[in-house]
């Protein structure tokens, strides 16, 4: 039961995350106003402009 809880929360965090790059990356800050181009520019952008490990933790991005 505690092992499926952290499991569910380690979810969470990264849904949370992506959803918060998606947001840096377009802009776009409310779902109705998602239109068909913006997760081609997010995939765009993802892959351009977001260093492999910047959205590590401090201690993550140098191996700690």
């Amino acid at each position: 039961m505690i092992r499926k809880s952290r499991a569910q929360e380690g979810i969470c965090r990264q849904k949370l995350k992506s959803v918060s790059r998606f947001i840096y990356l377009t802009g776009v800050q409310v779902v109705t106003d998602i239109r068909q181009h913006h997760p081609d520019m997010f995939m765009a952008n993802l892959e351009g402009r977001i260093p492999k490990h910047g959205w590590k933790s401090r201690g993550r991005r140098f191996g700690g």
